[in-house]
């Protein structure tokens, strides 16, 4: 069932990627972009590993393989190392240093947002789903 329904009428640029001459009539490129705070991203709290081995945070964004993203190479680490390394570059962002693609990035997620957003998700489908 639906119960929220949005119409988007803009869109992401993709770090540059799309430009506003490719969309279609009616979109346009994104004006405003969330604003980073010193609570890392939540989407950037994932491993993805590259197709030349390097392990990187940001399964969302990062294909232009950012360096301040980078952990390691699998050839190099196994993956829970990674896993455990990942506190180097979120402690670094929680003392304001973003990575540089972060910056440029529209998808910022902050942490408390989502939570609250997916709390609130939960606790209104369990009164809509109840039994009366």
């Amino acid at each position: 069932m639906a119960d929220n329904v949005c119409l988007m009428n803009e869109v992401d640029d993709w770090l540059g990627l799309i430009k506003e001459d490719m969309l279609p009539s009616g979109l346009k490129i994104q004006s405003v972009k969330p604003s980073l705070t010193k609570r890392p991203c939540a989407i950037l709290i994932d491993l993805t590993v590259h197709p030349d081995g390097n392990i990187h945070l940001c399964s969302c964004r990062n294909i232009l393989m950012d360096p301040d993203l980078q952990i390691g190479n699998v050839t190099d680490m196994p993956l829970g190392q990674a896993f455990r390394e990942m506190h180097l570059i979120l402690d670094r962002w929680e003392r304001g240093y973003f990575p540089r693609i972060c910056e440029r990035c529209s998808m910022y997620c902050d942490p408390a947002v989502s939570l609250a957003g997916n709390l609130r998700s939960t606790i209104k489908a369990k009164l809509l789903n109840r039994k009366i």
